[in-house]
């Protein structure tokens, strides 16, 4: 029988103790017995909650298939005890969010004589708001008056892991990573990876500049540069520049001439199971911009290997994906938007699953290899209906990276609905990494705040199985964060990056509006989350 169901039957009932509630709620449930498991990925909130400051009084939270169960136990003005129950609450449970849900009360009965059933009634409302796992502020509002009581939670449910993996990264004492030939604008979107897990790593990142032919009309313009470390992560040593922005010159009337071809949101990736000469891999969305218009529908995600992450910048481009705005004029090196690269994208994304048709832009590809596959993250916009898909894509070891029948479609890791249900409107800034055995995927939650399509820190999502594309969930089936990293509140902050050879250090983008290099890069220590 579904608990949805069960809490609607006892809202019919009188239940006048604590003991018999559960009773009457387990002899209905049979199947959710053992709800525990059932919960077992969820927001780690379930167990005995108590304010010090109170003492004598508490809430238990029990996370079941439908929503959170909640009980509190407690006095009446008079004297008597009071037991309450709450309605079920069906909200995904959210750090730092404002939820309420009505609490119900019985009357009557004894020890030896329960009352028969009867209605329940509604004794006033509670609400929450989740610090952590083990923290927060519960406000009961009611007949007996108003309290607001400063939680701690004293025990929790054996074989919940979401209360040992879910983690908050610290922010507070993030350092900044920055270059002595920095462009005028600054850095952003960092990739690593390294060949072990040793002292060195390669990073590969975005960096801002303005358009040596076109200053005016494309002030902003990316390159991708690579960077290379050998202390672990702690200091990092410029090496090229992949990537390089390029100005052209466009048959069209001013401004619509200034164009200039730009290189952004780079993944770098060792590929040990690929041939000596191709184990280093880049992938990044490499389009037109016009006017500081960017024009996605001149655009692909580009490609390139190499024997070793620096001469990544002397080998061939590809172009690897293209998507349903792809504009077949940039497959000439003297059509009309003079595309450095000549031919069709190799993979039209559409191809390869019937759930991907609608794909109108691929870009914010990330990517990891392990012994099995090469494993593409990427986000797939949707124009009609708009939607961010992010979905998992692989290529079955060795890959032909450059070959399409090498790649699947794998999943839909998340959609918007994912993101609504966390409290934000979309996801984008998708990447892979893996920290002892365990595969992650990092994103960017998007919304309207401080502006249109802002990050909002970032998001790490553990797998199940990444072969198979799933992703832990609670009992509803909504994909919970094992870790989470907030910038400064109020900035536009996000696109991580991770790897235990960098110190398991968080690497993260961060706009500093007051700042001439407004684009930047910090690193936040995050070892204690693993």
């Amino acid at each position: 029988m579904h608990l949805g169901f069960i809490i609607y039957l006892m809202s019919k009932l009188r239940i006048n103790s604590l003991a018999l509630l559960i009773a009457t709620v387990m002899s209905l449930a049979g199947p959710f017995c053992g709800l525990a498991k059932a919960a077992e990925v969820c927001a780690g909130v379930s167990g005995a909650w108590f304010d010090p400051t109170f003492d004598g009084e508490g809430f238990y939270l029990l996370e079941t298939p439908s929503g959170l169960a909640i009980t509190f136990y407690g006095y009446v003005n008079s004297g008597q005890r009071l037991w309450l129950v709450s309605e079920v609450l069906p909200d995904p449970i959210a750090f730092d969010t404002d939820l309420s849900v009505n609490m119900l009360v019985g009357e009557g009965g004894s020890f030896q004589q329960p009352s028969p059933p009867s209605e329940l009634s509604v004794w006033g409302s509670l609400s929450l708001n989740f610090t952590d796992t083990n923290h927060g502020l519960f406000g009961l509002s009611g007949i007996d008056g108003d309290k607001l009581s400063s939680v701690v939670k004293i025990t929790g449910v054996k074989g919940q892991v979401c209360d040992a993996t879910q983690c908050v990264i610290d922010t507070q004492d993030s350092n900044r990573l920055s270059f002595a030939n920095d462009a005028v604008h600054g850095i952003f979107d960092p990739s690593l990876d390294a060949e072990t897990d040793g002292d060195e790593t390669w990073l590969s990142y975005s960096t801002v500049s303005t358009s040596l032919l076109w200053p005016e009309q494309n002030p902003t313009v990316i390159s991708t540069r690579l960077a290379h470390s050998t202390d672990g992560g702690l200091n990092y040593n410029f090496i090229n520049e992949i990537n390089p922005a390029k100005d052209v010159t466009l048959d069209l009337a001013a401004p619509n001439n200034a164009g200039t071809w730009v290189n952004e949101v780079s993944s770098i990736a060792y590929d040990k199971k690929a041939d000596p000469d191709k184990r280093w891999k880049l992938i990044w969305h490499h389009y037109l911009q016009i006017d500081g218009n960017r024009q996605f529908e001149h655009g692909w995600l580009g490609y390139r290997e190499a024997a070793r992450a620096d001469q990544l910048q002397d080998a061939p481009e590809f172009k690897l994906f293209g998507a349903g705005l792809y504009d077949p004029v940039n497959n000439q090196a003297d059509g009309a938007t003079q595309s450095p690269v000549v031919g069709a994208p190799l993979i039209d994304i559409r191809d390869l699953s019937d759930e991907l048709t609608k794909c109108s832009v691929l870009s914010e590809p990330g990517w990891l290899s392990d012994d099995d596959a090469l494993y593409l993250a990427v986000l797939c916009v949707q124009i009609n209906p708009l939607e961010n898909r992010i979905v998992l894509l692989s290529c079955a070891q060795p890959c032909a990276v450059t070959h399409p029948s090498a790649w699947r479609y794998v999943n839909t890791l998340l959609l918007n609905a994912n993101a609504r249900a966390l409290g934000f409107e979309k996801f984008s800034a998708p990447d892979i990494f893996s920290i002892r055995g365990s595969y992650y995927l990092w994103v960017s939650p998007v919304t309207e705040s401080p502006f249109a399509d802002s990050y909002n820190g970032c998001r790490a999502f553990q797998f199940n199985s990444i072969a198979d594309g799933t992703l832990h969930t609670n009992a509803k089936n909504q994909p919970i964060p094992a870790m989470i990293l907030d910038g400064i509140t109020g900035t536009f902050n996000g696109a991580c990056a991770l790897h235990a050879a960098a110190g398991y250090q968080a690497f993260y983008s961060q706009l500093m509006l007051s700042s001439a290099d407004v684009f930047q890069v910090f690193r936040a220590p995050a070892k204690t989350c693993f």
